[in-house]
């Protein structure tokens, strides 16, 4: 399936911006300080967690393990879920993810099953 700009475009046009102030920055200048060397934390996933602390946000990323030293950073992986939407003759699943992405396992085999996330 092709990536789709327009589609992106519209999901992050639904948020606000939050502009980086001296807070951020110096907050960011901290965290890059504490974790670049131990926990190898980039400047801009230090930028964005020194946002999310700041302005008292949630932070939802799929990458805990990058930002899961800070303290005072709020976390929260989302749960993605499939349905299986369809299973041939050949053994290939199609399924769907809840963010809508479609995928087909060509070479399916129900004992795996319990193996794929979110098919349990």
């Amino acid at each position: 399936m092709p990536f789709r700009f327009h589609k992106v475009g519209h999901a992050v046009s639904q948020f606000g911006v939050v502009p980086l102030s001296d807070n951020i920055g110096t907050a960011a200048y901290r965290l890059l300080k504490t974790y670049a060397k131990s926990h190898c934390l980039h400047v801009f996933d230090s930028l964005v967690a020194a946002t999310a602390i700041e302005k008292g946000l949630v932070l939802i990323t799929l990458n805990r393990k990058r930002y899961r030293m800070i303290a005072g950073l709020e976390l929260e992986v989302p749960v993605y879920w499939a349905t299986i939407v369809h299973v041939s003759r050949a053994d290939a699943l199609t399924f769907r993810w809840s963010s809508g992405v479609v995928a087909m396992i060509a070479d399916y085999q129900p004992d795996r099953a319990a193996q794929l996330p979110g098919l349990d």
